[in-house]
């Protein structure tokens, strides 16, 4: 089992629960699966991918449609820690890797849905919680964007 101060532990505990305090949601899931493991090995499944030391710089980008990046940049493209705003409203705070949402966050739909948990390659991989902006939740293991296992 992992030690619950691995470095990769924090950054997904840590993201979580301030993407769920930006959003205002709480974080049930992430409570219950901390209660029934221990609090033990909670770095996500695909965590040893992201275990890549880099030298990130925080910036600001600006995109040519007017959305833009804050947050952890190397070499230009987003990488690390940081939010993107739509200029639909839409809006991703979590961890990037090679310009892709990819390890933990929460994107929010600019119609108010949103969905807490694992990415990977920008679709929805590993534990999450999808809220309907209607309030219809759905919770569980995704797979390449789509929930392949429900979980209570």
């Amino acid at each position: 089992m992992k030690n619950i101060n691995q470095p990769n532990s924090l950054v997904w505990i840590v993201v979580t629960i301030v993407a769920a305090t930006i959003s205002g949601a709480s974080v049930p899931f992430l409570e219950g699966f901390l209660a029934k493991n221990g609090g033990s090995d909670t770095s996500p499944p695909h965590s040893p991918e992201n275990k890549v030391a880099i030298k990130a710089i925080r910036e600001t980008q600006v995109y040519p449609d007017s959305s833009r990046y804050e947050g952890e940049t190397k070499d230009g493209i987003r990488e690390g820690i940081g939010t993107y705003f739509g200029v639909n409203g839409d809006k991703y705070t979590g961890e990037w890797r090679n310009d892709m949402r990819h390890g933990v966050g929460s994107y929010t739909w600019s119609n108010g849905d949103l969905y807490r948990g694992e990415w990977r390659n920008n679709l929805k991989h590993g534990r999450g919680v999808f809220t309907g902006y209607d309030g219809l939740e759905k919770r569980g293991i995704w797979e390449n964007d789509r929930l392949v296992k429900e979980v209570p």
